[in-house]
């Protein structure tokens, strides 16, 4: 995924000649994080909660390259054959990423002003999308009944949801 432009990403995307199981997802959160990132670098000089933010940075630049690294496993995993439950462990890495970076969003919305919400409402709407499509995927993968497990750890990640409706609704209200 890193050594392809935008165009490249989005023609493979449109192909249904091309399997790309949960990629998109992971490009979400990965853009998300990098959202988060930014919000976090903006917010360490007006805010008095540096440390903070510091950290914050730092996190959301591991999540977006965690993110990069999931999406090019899903697009590995999504050309090999194999069980839904055993398919539905790289939806389940995005959304529990997915979960960690709206929940990362929240730390930085905290400390920070006004000014970074936008960004931090972006991250959190690409964030819940990320999560709700891994969602879906991991739906489709274990619909035969099986996976009662990938079914906890998934309603587990997607409580998040409320968290990112939270962010953009803040967002809103300051403008």
């Amino acid at each position: 995924m890193r050594e392809q432009t935008i165009g490249e990403h989005l023609d493979r995307l449109a192909s249904p000649d091309v399997r790309v199981r949960g990629a998109a997802a992971a490009l979400q959160a990965a853009q998300a994080a990098a959202l988060v990132e930014r919000a976090a670098a903006l917010a360490l000089h007006t805010t008095d909660a540096e440390e903070t933010m510091r950290a914050a940075r730092a996190e959301a630049g591991r999540m977006r390259e965690r993110a990069m690294r999931t999406g090019h496993t899903a697009r590995e995993v999504s050309d090999r054959p194999g069980s839904g439950v055993d398919s539905a462990e790289v939806p389940l890495r995005v959304a529990a990423l997915a979960a960690d970076v709206i929940g990362l969003a929240g730390t930085v919305r905290d400390g920070a002003d006004d000014d970074v919400l936008p960004y931090l409402a972006a991250a959190a709407a690409s964030a819940r999308a990320a999560l709700e499509a891994s969602a879906a995927w991991v739906s489709l993968l274990v619909a035969d009944g099986g996976g009662r497990e990938v079914r906890v750890r998934m309603a587990r990640h997607l409580s998040a949801v409320a968290d990112a409706e939270e962010s953009v609704d803040r967002a809103r209200a300051a403008a």
